[in-house]
């Protein structure tokens, strides 16, 4: 009886949104299943509240084809990570290991892997030193209008493919826009409370997180 073993060690990923925490995944196919081990390095203030929240939050990791089709995802819950403990004591990144079924033609079809995530906790605003005091208005406040990025039911509208004036038209102009190289990433909002749609370098929709 053969056993096969197919490992694989994908590119790092930088997220920025998350104080530059870096992703490290490498895998393995053995025997039927798909072994995973993940290390994230960095522990943003982002990631502590949104364990103590004990929230529903996850990494959502998609594995594409060499034509940036999703093949399969593969969801990480937050709590079911375990905590990487520095030398002063202090946590200092996340660490995850599973396995699951696989059928071995689809693992050896993924070219690359894109990483998303949800259900973080907003960032904490402090309160003013000396609040102003309170004073009667001249007149009723106007409340601004909401960007269309802000409605999640548009960015469900999203598909993979969609050309960067497509997504235009639907969620308005971004924010911020970052040019690395192989891929453009549109930015709408700031983060946690804002999202973000990545570009391939032929100018479609390859992934994206909603607000």
């Amino acid at each position: 009886m053969h056993h096969w073993l197919l490992s694989k060690k994908w590119p790092e990923v930088t997220v920025n949104a998350l104080a530059d925490m870096k992703f490290q995944m490498q895998t393995v196919w053995r025997n039927g299943s798909i072994y995973y081990q993940i290390n994230a390095q960095g522990y943003p203030p982002e990631l502590r509240r949104t364990l103590e929240r004990e929230t529903q939050a996850a990494f959502n990791i998609n594995f594409v084809d060499k034509d940036g089709f999703r093949i399969f995802e593969r969801r990480l819950a937050l709590a079911e990570m375990s905590a990487i403990i520095g030398a002063n004591g202090q946590p200092v990144g996340m660490l995850w290991k599973g396995d699951e079924f696989m059928n071995v033609d689809l693992y050896r079809r993924s070219a690359a892997s894109e990483l998303s995530w949800s259900g973080f906790a907003p960032a904490s605003v402090p309160s003013p030193i000396n609040p102003p005091a309170a004073s009667i208005p001249l007149r009723k406040p106007v409340t601004p209008a909401r960007s269309k990025w802000q409605n999640v039911a548009l960015w469900r509208s999203l598909s993979h493919g969609l050309l960067e004036d497509d997504v235009k038209r639907i969620l308005g102009e971004p924010g911020k826009v970052s040019d690395y190289g192989s891929f453009v990433t549109w930015y709408y909002g700031n983060y946690p409370s804002g999202g973000e749609v990545t570009f391939d370098k032929d100018g479609k929709v390859r992934s994206w997180s909603e607000p």
